[in-house]
């Protein structure tokens, strides 16, 4: 059970943190688009995100044997540390802290 536990955990864990990376990456790169080109990439990659996460999560949870609360807390735990760094992002654009080209 503790090789499962530690799976599970490092497997969520893994999901959030390429999660917020990639929101990570995706709201730098936003920062210096124009305001229309700005939005497209962080509405649009948000939905795409959550899309794709969402797929590979509930693959994960049919088909994987992981214990499923433990993959589930991991996940939400790095989900929601990318959440934050992705809205300390945007509030800098929003603040006007960030250069941009409109």
């Amino acid at each position: 059970m503790v090789d499962g536990f530690w799976f599970s955990a490092m497997l969520g864990a893994g999901i959030g943190g390429m999660y917020g990376l990639s929101a990570y990456f995706m709201s730098r790169s936003a920062l210096h688009k124009s305001n229309r080109a700005f939005m497209v990439l962080v509405l649009g990659g948000m939905s795409a995100r959550l899309f794709l996460t969402l797929i590979v999560i509930a693959i994960i949870l049919v088909v994987a044997p992981i214990d499923k609360t433990v993959f589930v807390t991991a996940f939400f735990a790095l989900f929601l540390v990318g959440l934050v760094l992705e809205i300390t992002i945007l509030h800098h654009r929003q603040s006007g802290t960030a250069k941009r080209t409109d």
